[in-house]
């Protein structure tokens, strides 16, 4: 949260732009969270496509065929979901440092222009 110019005199974090960088925060949350609804959404068509070759496969009656076909199916689609979880937690993991770093940042701002001014935060 570096939005005043290091000429100007340390104050307190504003809130507005406090704000903003949480505002900016949550678009950068609803970016990931849409792509990722994305990728699900793809991942569900190539199973439902494969489940449309797998039941072709049945109606001819070939059994065999109908399992393997399955089988990819399901493995395709178990190793997908796996991949959008670890996407998933990444993204988490990412966010809850962003705002640590936002909470250390107001802290370490706050704590400098009281510094500055000569008050302790017991005094403001």
């Amino acid at each position: 949260m570096r939005d005043i110019p290091h000429d100007v005199p340390v104050a307190p974090p504003s809130m507005p732009a406090v704000g903003a960088r949480m505002m900016q925060l949550g678009f950068d949350q609803f970016a990931a969270a849409q792509g990722l609804q994305a990728k699900r959404a793809e991942r569900d068509r190539a199973a439902a496509q494969r489940a449309c070759e797998a039941f072709q496969h049945a109606c001819s009656n070939d059994v065999k065929s109908f399992a393997q076909t399955w089988q990819i199916l399901m493995r395709e689609y178990l190793a997908a979901s796996v991949g959008l979880w670890e996407q998933s937690l990444s993204a988490a993991a990412r966010n809850q440092a962003a705002y640590g770093a936002l909470l250390r940042d107001m802290v370490l701002d706050a704590e400098q222009a009281w510094t500055r001014t000569g008050l302790t935060p017991k005094q403001a």
